[in-house]
């Protein structure tokens, strides 16, 4: 049977365990990036696009470096999912998928700068950026990472679009013809 003493320090002990683990949590950055079709008014038109929502839930400012788009490469297979394995001895999630600067061409962006605790930054990319890259798309998706200071990624949620592909031969001569 344990003393007074005894059960005094098995709480000391629960309680500091609790403490650290409390402690660890709060600390660490907890960024969340939504992406979603949306639209802007842009004089009496509207604009449609992507909407980019970046939030910060965590108890402390957060530095946001960059933002990037992934479009994905090819379609996924075993075989080239096991040579990734090999090759890089890592199973990282976003291996078939190419990272291009945000957004596509010439639209400013709010980065790099300092999220508060508990607060947002709304971004918008047009879809006049991105018509051209859906049509010659096999895979009509797309995703958003942001990178904080430290160099951690934080990814979105994937955008499927229903837009029908348009695939592309090259001649001996460099023309390009629609197929």
């Amino acid at each position: 049977m344990l003393k007074t003493t005894e059960w005094l320090a098995v709480y000391g002990a629960a309680l500091a365990t609790i403490n650290v683990v409390w402690t660890m949590t709060r600390a660490r950055s907890k960024i969340k990036v939504k992406l979603a079709p949306g639209h802007e008014l842009v004089g009496e038109d509207y604009d449609f696009g992507l909407e980019i929502h970046i939030q910060n839930h965590s108890a402390h400012s957060i530095h946001l470096m960059n933002i990037r788009t992934l479009i994905p490469d090819y379609h996924f297979d075993y075989l080239g999912f096991v040579s990734h394995l090999i090759r890089f001895r890592s199973l990282h999630p976003h291996w078939s998928w190419s990272a291009t600067s945000f957004p596509f061409s010439e639209q400013p962006t709010a980065l790099p700068t300092t999220l508060d605790a508990r607060q947002s930054v709304r971004l918008f990319m047009s879809d006049t950026n991105f018509d051209d890259w859906l049509k010659y798309n096999k895979r009509p998706m797309i995703r958003v990472v942001v990178s904080d200071q430290l160099g951690r990624n934080h990814f979105s949620n994937i955008v499927r679009f229903t837009v029908q592909p348009v695939f592309v031969e090259q001649d001996e001569a460099g023309a390009v013809k629609t197929l």
